[in-house]
């Protein structure tokens, strides 16, 4: 009886044990950036970040991976042409301004985690500091006149 007490007992640390590392694994920043990618992304930017031809850019070679023009386009859209390395799309993006520092970071790690080969992950602090760079952009513009 005290010996099956004690397996019982092993059994559930050890159970315990691989239940804490599967929700750490699965809420970790790199799986949250794939959820992210996956839920507002994938469905116009495709699986493997190709997007659709002449349609909808590629992120995968998108020469914005990496620079903070790239969390500007996801925080604010882009209402414009968009330039696709060498051609024009006439497509809008929409804008995700409800993600919160750590979504975007953690999105935009993903993102240049999978397509570019020298990547080096953003910190939140960075990604404060590119928001911030993406607000200043937008409030220099001047604003276009109604008729």
């Amino acid at each position: 009886m005290i010996l099956l007490s004690f397996i019982l007992r092993k059994f559930h640390y050890w159970l315990f044990g691989i239940s804490v590392v599967a929700v750490s694994c699965h809420e970790s920043p790199y799986m949250q950036g794939k959820r992210l990618y996956e839920y507002h992304c994938q469905s116009c930017h495709m699986e493997d970040g190709q997007g659709l031809s002449r349609m909808i850019p590629s992120l995968a070679t998108s020469s914005l991976l990496g620079k903070p023009e790239f969390c500007c386009v996801i925080i604010l859209g882009k209402k414009d042409t968009i330039k696709n390395n060498v051609s024009y799309l006439a497509q809008e993006m929409p804008a995700f301004q409800s993600f919160t520092t750590t979504e975007l970071t953690n999105l935009v790690n993903y993102m240049q985690h999978r397509w570019q080969s020298d990547f080096a992950e953003t910190s939140i602090r960075e990604m404060e500091e590119m928001v911030s760079f993406c607000k200043q952009k937008t409030s220099e513009q001047p604003a276009i006149p109604e008729n």
